[in-house]
């Protein structure tokens, strides 16, 4: 479980430089966050290679600030 907070906390760097403890910004989700999602995934979800092909517009919705998460559900 370690790699995995590290890996997280790597990515949330990454997103968001000088970002320490809880998200910077509010669509960044918190480890726990990420676990509940990761253990709530169902056969209805889409797959990897559709979720790859939206990150990009889920990036440059979050960037014009606007509400990816409902958007993009």
């Amino acid at each position: 479980m370690k790699w995995l907070n590290d890996f997280f906390m790597r990515l949330r760097r990454a997103l968001h430089p000088g970002a320490t403890g809880s998200p910077a910004h509010p669509a960044m989700p918190t480890l726990e966050m990420l676990m509940g999602m990761i253990s709530s995934v169902s056969d209805d979800d889409i797959d990897c290679s559709q979720a790859f092909d939206l990150m990009h517009q889920y990036a440059d919705l979050i960037d014009s600030g606007q509400d990816a998460a409902s958007l993009l559900p």
